[in-house]
């Protein structure tokens, strides 16, 4: 094992020992709309959770569920995750296709209750919708029983390519880069000498906006570091 690989594993259990997790930590909450956004700009796969603040399983499984180290690593692995509080007055457009082709201008605007109600016929909360990377419903998860038979659940109606990392380098805008900023909870700025140095313990399901680099830097750094996911934007000067 390398010197760099052992360093984080090592750093990784150090970190998630001493951290009590929550989902805030790295989902999107209540912004359905930026959070199809970001998914779009990053080509990831959607996690959209439907919950009600005053349904107890809804808080079970976000307190318990949620917080819980394995579960949040399969869905964010390749997924951006949102959470949504359906009784909250955020309206999202649907369908979500009009966040990948932005020439769409039917679609409707729709309260998140809606959406879950009658877009998806949904008849329990919570309800977990897992969304491939063009927005297509690729399975769901009704209620929240216990976390194995809810973990169970999400593996059933994975298909095997969404438990696996895929690397993703790309530069961004600066609008993008403040999209981003603004919707992901665990999204760091630094120049990419500060990142080489933090790599070894590093965040390796956080995104990274780099300065003072160019893709093809990057892309020559990852090259060289093979074993690990990587979410890196390149923001352009």
């Amino acid at each position: 094992m390398s010197r760099v690989l052992f360093s984080f594993i090592v750093g990784l259990f150090v970190c998630t020992s001493l951290l009590a997790l929550q989902f805030q930590d790295y989902a999107v909450y209540n912004e359905i709309e930026n959070g199809l956004k970001v998914a779009a700009l990053t080509q990831k796969g959607v996690v959209l959770i439907f919950t009600r603040p005053s349904c107890p399983s809804c808080t079970q499984l976000k307190a318990e569920g949620l917080a819980t180290l394995e579960l949040a690593n399969l869905l964010r692995l390749n997924h951006i995750v949102i959470v949504a509080e359906a009784e909250k007055d955020f309206y999202a457009r649907f369908p979500f296709d009009v966040f990948l082709n932005p020439d769409i201008t039917q679609y409707e605007t729709l309260s998140y209750y809606d959406i879950a109600a009658k877009k998806y016929h949904v008849s329990a909360i919570p309800r977990t919708f897992l969304l491939d990377s063009q927005f297509q419903t690729v399975g769901s998860v009704e209620r929240y029983l216990s976390y194995e038979s809810y973990v169970t659940s999400l593996r059933s109606v994975m298909n095997p390519a969404m438990s696996q990392p895929v690397r993703l380098i790309r530069s961004v805008t600066s609008k993008e880069a403040t999209l981003l900023t603004a919707t992901l909870p665990n999204v760091r700025t630094v120049t990419f000498s500060e990142f080489a140095k933090l790599f070894p313990t590093y965040d390796w399901m956080g995104y990274y906006i780099l300065l003072n680099t160019s893709v093809q830097e990057v892309q020559e750094f990852a090259a060289a570091n093979p074993t690990v996911p990587l979410n890196l934007l390149v923001k352009a000067p």
